[in-house]
């Protein structure tokens, strides 16, 4: 319709990931601070970094699980990336320590749920308690949500460490983006990295 009425059209509403391919969508821009496609190309150039060409993918039932775990499996599509095995658990908390054992051969598991901060808590220690958090296991989590920036999984109501929890996340990647975060955090992260030799100039911030 922009293109008919040669006018610019300009709407807030939640939109399928669908609308980021530009060859149908040409006249569409999306300007949200984080999208399921910007997080999974993010994950796709972690994964060509480290030459991980075979991954699984752990999710839920449900129409949100459903629609970003199609977007990731198109981004991976384009970069080569072939997923190997793709399991939905009806419930993570009642579903997944009994299913891990479908993740035994597989190395690389990314994990993609509905509810990301508590879905993860529960596939994480599902995954610390069936010993599947050895370094034969790299754990990738887009953190992925659909409103305000929540708090990491490890931290409590009152704002603490908690540290039992925290050792479920020991061999998991947690690939986040900047948006809502404070200096608090961000100002950390730049001194470390320009602790091992990188400046911010060599960053996308």
């Amino acid at each position: 319709m922009a293109t008919f009425w040669n006018i610019p059209i300009v709407g807030y509403m939640a939109s399928s990931n669908a609308f980021a391919d530009k060859s149908i969508y040409t006249t569409l821009a999306r300007v949200s601070l984080r999208t399921t496609n910007s997080l999974a190309e993010a994950v796709a150039a972690i994964l060509n970094h480290y030459n991980w060409k075979r991954v699984a993918i752990a999710t839920n039932t449900g129409v949100v699980a459903f629609e970003r775990v199609s977007a990731f499996e198109e981004v991976f599509n384009l970069r080569k990336i072939e997923v190997t095995k793709k399991i939905a658990y009806e419930a993570c908390r009642d579903g997944a320590a009994g299913g891990l054992c479908d993740f035994y051969d597989e190395y690389v598991i990314i994990c993609l749920f509905s509810s990301t901060r508590e879905m993860s808590k529960e596939f994480m220690k599902a995954a610390y308690d069936s010993k599947l958090n050895s370094h034969d296991y790299v754990y990738i989590l887009p953190w992925l949500q659909s409103e305000k920036k929540d708090e990491a999984p490890w931290i409590g109501g009152d704002g603490q460490i908690q540290q039992n929890i925290k050792n479920y996340f020991a061999n998991s990647i947690i690939i986040d983006d900047v948006n809502g975060f404070d200096d608090t955090l961000v100002t950390p992260f730049r001194e470390r990295v320009e602790a091992n030799g990188m400046t911010t100039d060599d960053l996308d911030l």
